[in-house]
């Protein structure tokens, strides 16, 4: 898990000099795709704590919200709803904003 967790935060910390647009894949989003089909539990456990200790930038996490709505996988169905809807109430407007997107795509993939 600790090689994951690297890996996960030096993604995020590359995706601070990224210029995010909407609805456009980004070398930040497909990374993060790919971790997600490697391990998509893990992965998102290593997001979870990442958030808790304060490591990803608003916009990076927002960013990460919106492509987390994309993902169709069924291991981590509950776990991306959970995550999302925790983000809800996140103190950064970029956070909430995505959060709310990538529960209007997750509801919208998973029916």
């Amino acid at each position: 898990m600790d090689d994951l967790y690297e890996a996960i935060l030096y993604t995020f910390r590359l995706a601070r000099h990224e210029v995010f647009q909407d609805g456009m894949e980004s070398r930040f989003s497909r990374e993060l795709e790919n971790y997600l089909s490697m391990d998509g539990p893990g992965t998102l456990h290593v997001i979870e704590r990442l958030v808790a200790e304060g490591e990803i930038g608003g916009e990076e996490l927002g960013e990460a919200c919106r492509w987390l709505g994309h993902d169709e996988t069924p291991a981590t169905h509950d776990q991306r709803r959970t995550l999302l809807e925790s983000l809800l109430v996140h103190p950064n407007h970029y956070v909430k904003d995505g959060a709310m997107l990538g529960l209007s795509l997750y509801n919208y993939v998973n029916g």
